[in-house]
């Protein structure tokens, strides 16, 4: 970044800002006085709007590769880590969620060396909820990459269907490395399709501009991501997989990054819970706008 960055590692930096980015139901009890009869507690859903908001969490691991490609220049790297979110309902359907997140690269130097280039990213949500219908709410919150960081706030909304979620984000952010300041815009939306209550499809578009940082007129990143994640039934255990790809520009020079990665969600609540249940309960997430890694 100006003098005291390369073109090169200008390059790696941003690619890895191209990789970072419910309802909250609990159990219930249901009797049929009718003949005398009782059926066991069920879970609600959002075809049985039966609420009883607790506070629900999740804790997710994965790994992957990342690969680098920009003009004439090449690379690849090991991709880890791991995040964490944890919703709180109060009255009335409002809700906070916190969120924190860390990754890192593995990268191989040409001197047979590695070096390690982290991130770490903290979020909190402030939202209202509809369980039959939309969330709407607002969120802020910082992301660290070596030097820089980035200061963020946004405003996000949900929409529910049975079988569907469609997830919008708009945000800015404040921008700091060294002594130089700027501000980024980022755009996100993301679809989320149950193919079965334990098993989701889930899509993203990104748009993200950075202006005038670090010696650079401007950098601007199109992402798009798909992840596949399925529950197994009766456990608090989902796995699932990633892949994504980033297109980023600044400065007259071009290039791309794609990632892979898979991982393993260990989530709160009942074993017969189910994920889509789970991804309404916990259902607000961020790809930080600066230096950030992929993320279920």
């Amino acid at each position: 970044m100006g003098d005291c960055m390369s073109s090169r590692t200008f390059t790696l930096g941003i690619a890895a800002a191209a990789l970072c980015v419910g309802t909250a139901v609990a159990p219930a009890m249901a009797a049929d006085v009718g003949g005398g009869l009782y059926y066991p507690p069920t879970l609600p859903s959002i075809e049985n709007p039966i609420y009883a908001p607790t506070v629900q969490a999740h804790v997710d691991l994965y790994a992957g590769k990342a690969f680098f490609s920009e003009d004439d220049f090449s690379q690849n790297a090991g991709l880890f880590g791991g995040a964490g979110r944890i919703n709180v309902p109060f009255r009335n359907g409002w809700n906070l969620q916190l969120d924190a997140q860390g990754s890192a690269l593995l990268l191989h130097e040409d001197d047979d060396s590695f070096s390690f280039p982290t991130e770490y990213s903290g979020f909190a949500h402030i939202y209202r909820m509809n369980p039959d219908s939309h969330a709407l709410g607002v969120f802020g919150g910082a992301s660290w990459f070596l030097g820089p960081q980035a200061y963020t706030i946004g405003v996000e909304g949900q929409m529910y269907w049975p079988h569907f979620t469609l997830y919008g984000q708009a945000s800015v952010a404040a921008l700091r490395v060294d002594d130089e300041s700027s501000h980024a815009v980022q755009l996100r939306g993301q679809g989320q399709w149950f193919a079965t209550d334990n098993t989701a499809v889930m899509g993203d578009v990104i748009w993200t501009h950075i202006n005038e940082f670090g010696g650079s007129s401007g950098v601007s990143v199109l992402s798009l991501a798909g992840t596949l994640m399925h529950r197994f039934q009766g456990t608090a255990f989902a796995g699932f997989g990633k892949v994504r790809w980033d297109q980023f520009a600044f400065d007259g020079f071009s290039g791309s990054t794609t990632s892979v990665l898979g991982g393993v969600r260990v989530m709160t609540g009942q074993p017969n819970a189910t994920l889509k249940q789970h991804l309404r309960e916990v259902p607000m997430n961020v790809e930080p706008i600066l230096f950030g890694f992929p993320d279920a």
